[in-house]
C-alpha cells in the first residue's frame, strides 16, 4: 500500500513479539513498502529467510504432517488454531 495513514513503516522481531510503528499513530491497516523492506530484513537478521530470500527451517515456520503450511491452508488454520509459540504483536506509537 502506499505511505498513508496506518500504513506500517516500521517492524521489528523482539523475542517473541513482532513491534510495529504505523504512519500517524493510525490502526495498522497494510504494510507500506519501508514496512515491507523492514519486515525482510528482519526475517534475514532473525535467520527465518537467507541471504536469496528462501525460508529454510526455523521454528517460527508451521508446519502441517511435516510440510510446510501453504498460505490457503495456514489461512484455514490461523483462526482454527493459536499457536503457543505465535509471536505478541505491539504497536510502539498507537494511541
Amino acid at each position: 500500500m502506499r505511505a498513508a495513514a496506518g500504513a506500517i513503516e516500521h517492524l521489528r522481531l523482539v523475542d517473541d513479539r513482532v513491534e510495529y510503528q504505523t504512519i500517524a499513530g493510525a490502526p495498522p491497516v497494510g504494510l507500506c513498502g519501508s514496512g515491507i523492506l523492514d519486515a525482510l530484513a528482519q526475517l534475514y537478521h532473525h535467520g527465518v529467510v537467507d541471504a536469496t530470500g528462501k525460508m529454510g527451517q526455523h521454528a517460527r515456520i508451521r508446519t502441517h504432517d511435516g510440510q510446510r503450511d501453504s498460505s490457503s491452508s495456514a489461512q484455514r488454520n490461523a483462526t482454527a488454531t493459536r499457536h503457543s509459540a505465535s509471536p505478541s504483536v505491539t504497536c510502539v506509537n498507537c494511541s
